[in-house]
């Protein structure tokens, strides 16, 4: 009995979903984030002073917070604390580059008391933080999303009278990605590798298989990082996670946390891989010819390896995605038993810079 037999419609897109959590927002506490700088990376100049700077505004803030009777005397001209504030409420709680369906926004102000000649105390300012913060956090808990993150807040000043300054801000809190993919339709079946072409019912598409198609289409999913205008984007720490190596090493990273049954040759992990160690011991058709729910399973998979499971294992852990420069369905012999095929990539990560542009750069190469 074909294996697809056995599972409803139904069924497979509950399993599809189930693997679709790429990159998406997940629900996490307000908290710090640590900062990790490779010791390869050259932080300029700038780079040092803004990390420093925030380093020791937010230590200010917490030591005048666990001591209250402590009266700081610090000033500083409100251009400053406005400044001071947007900035650590970012570096501290932000999730810029995530990926979500939806963005809901917040609008509000508070109000930090001024001097004649436009400084304010550290004291207030640490108030109007922790006030700021306070907001945004109900905010935050009042949307209506099983899944989501802070993703950034922009302060400035309104107007000043009366001793007083108004502090306008916004907030946006964005829900989880969920778009569920299915770009392959009912005539895709196809063979795992060797550029076999179709399959089942189809013929044809010789030099082409379930890997190739897939890898085809993973650059027209991937998101896009834009820096803004006046800048580029380069990666530094670049290193390839070979998924068969990783695999080997770690098969449980590469399972599929919603598969009904055990290891069968049937969606069991988010990557393509079948043995004849399991199922009825026989690598025929039934493993080799993934239909179009396969197919569309283990697109979804592959997003998922890519934004959440692979992140998790780069040293430093967390780089971004750059790319996948290869994906292969592969047949590997073994000693213990008759054979394997699987997919197999390669994924390149780095660390993320955003460099101002400059007049020569990029450049082409020389030869």
């Amino acid at each position: 009995m074909k294996k697809l037999e056995i599972f409803t419609g139904l069924t497979i897109i509950a399993l599809i979903a189930g693997v679709v959590v790429m990159n998406s927002c997940s629900k996490q506490e307000l908290a710090d984030h640590t900062l990790t700088v490779s010791k390869e990376v050259i932080m300029t100049g700038e780079d040092l002073s803004f990390q420093n700077n925030l380093v020791r505004f937010r230590e200010k803030v917490e030591y005048i917070k666990e001591h209250p009777g402590f009266k700081s005397g610090e000033v500083m001209h409100v251009d400053s604390a406005v400044w001071y504030l947007e900035a650590t409420i970012n570096y501290s709680y932000g999730h810029p580059d995530r990926k979500c369906n939806e963005i809901y926004n917040y609008a509000d102000s508070v109000y930090l008391d001024i001097s004649t000649t436009g400084e304010v105390t550290l004291d207030d300012v640490v108030l109007v933080h922790d006030l700021i913060i306070s907001m945004i956090s109900d905010f935050y808990y009042s949307v209506d999303e099983d899944q989501k993150e802070f993703i950034l807040t922009d302060i400035s000043i309104a107007e000043t009278q009366s001793g007083q300054t108004k502090i306008s801000f916004t907030a946006s809190v964005g829900s989880e990605w969920n778009n569920y993919l299915f770009p392959f339709d009912e005539t895709d079946y196809w063979y795992y590798g060797q550029g076999m072409g179709k399959c089942g019912p189809y013929g044809g598409g010789i030099d082409e298989d379930a890997a190739s198609k897939i890898f085809d289409l993973l650059p027209f999913y991937q998101p896009i990082y834009d820096p803004g205008p006046g800048y580029i984007v380069v990666y530094s720490d670049v290193e390839t996670i070979d998924s068969y190596y990783e695999f080997n090493l770690n098969p449980l990273l590469f399972r599929n946390a919603d598969d009904p049954e055990p290891v069968d040759n049937w969606l069991d992990y988010y990557m393509f891989y079948a043995s004849s160690e399991y199922g009825d011991g026989n690598l025929d058709e039934n493993e080799e010819c993934l239909d179009t729910l396969e197919m569309n399973f283990y697109f979804n998979g592959v997003q998922t390896l890519i934004y959440n499971k692979f992140p998790t294992i780069t040293e430093p852990p967390d780089k971004a995605f750059i790319q996948c420069s290869n994906l292969e369905g592969m047949l590997y012999p073994s000693d213990e038993y008759s054979g394997v095929i699987l997919h197999e990539g390669n994924f390149e990560y780095g660390i993320r810079h955003i460099i101002p542009v400059e007049e020569d750069i990029p450049a082409d190469l020389p030869f």
